[in-house]
């Protein structure tokens, strides 16, 4: 998020702003009632400065909210299958791309990874 660590510690605002990856996972429920999970990455990310707000109460405990603007572009590292540079990919949770869909919590997923296939659900393999 642009900051720089100092040789006492603190921190400045004058560093670098380094693209990432940021996903999520939300349950979508469609206009039927029929509720899926549903993948989102976006690449090559970059957060700008975040702002804060605050309100100040005596007599209870106040949240104090962050805003991080973020800016997803086309990568040049991520590319579909006819070599198109990426920007968001969206998947929803399915028997078939079960394997797949569950690796998202220890890596990122491209647009071109494929499910594996487990003796569980392909009885053949």
């Amino acid at each position: 998020i642009g900051k720089k660590i100092m040789p006492n510690g603190g921190m400045t605002d004058t560093g670098s702003f380094k693209s990432f990856v940021w996903q999520f996972i939300e349950t979508v429920t469609d206009e039927f009632g029929n509720s899926y999970d549903e993948l989102r990455i976006f690449y090559n990310v970059k957060a700008g400065v975040p702002t804060a707000e605050s309100v100040t109460d005596e007599d209870s405990v106040t949240l104090k909210e962050f805003e991080v603007p973020l800016t997803a572009t086309q990568s040049n590292s991520v590319v579909d299958e006819d070599g198109k540079q990426v920007t968001e990919f969206t998947i929803r949770r399915t028997e078939e791309n079960a394997t797949l869909f569950d690796q998202a919590y220890e890596q990122v997923i491209l647009p071109t990874d494929v499910p594996t296939t487990t003796s569980e659900n392909n009885p053949e393999a």
